[in-house]
């Protein structure tokens, strides 16, 4: 059995983001899966190598300016379905305006308490 290292809960909460790798121009539509205090999890197109930089814009429902974040790759490994041609990443948040952050947060665990707590 595979060992979690998290040290904080992750939340399910699928997102539109839009990622850039530095170094490219243009940002990239991806889909965002879960969020923790420290990291998310996304949808990548490419191969993204162990501590690659990227930058994102995270799009929050209703909301009209997106919350900017700079991140590390952790772990990047194909999509469980092999048809997809993708690959599920894991990112250490490393720079986010904290209150940012407490709006993803914020966010997450709201649609957690909607899913879960009826």
């Amino acid at each position: 059995m595979k060992q979690d290292h998290r040290k904080f809960l992750r939340f399910e909460a699928p997102l539109d983001a839009r990622l850039r790798v530095h170094g490219e121009r243009s940002p990239a539509p991806t889909p965002i899966h879960d969020v923790s205090k420290e990291g998310l999890r996304l949808t990548a197109k490419q191969v993204l190598p162990q501590g690659t930089e990227v930058k994102l814009e995270i799009i929050l429902p209703g909301e009209l300016v997106p919350l900017f974040a700079e991140a590390r790759v952790r772990w990047c490994q194909p999509a469980r379905e092999a048809w997809r041609r993708e690959h599920d990443t894991g990112l250490e948040i490393t720079r986010m305006d904290p209150f940012d952050r407490s709006r993803l947060l914020d966010f997450a665990y709201e649609k957690w308490l909607h899913t879960h707590i009826r």
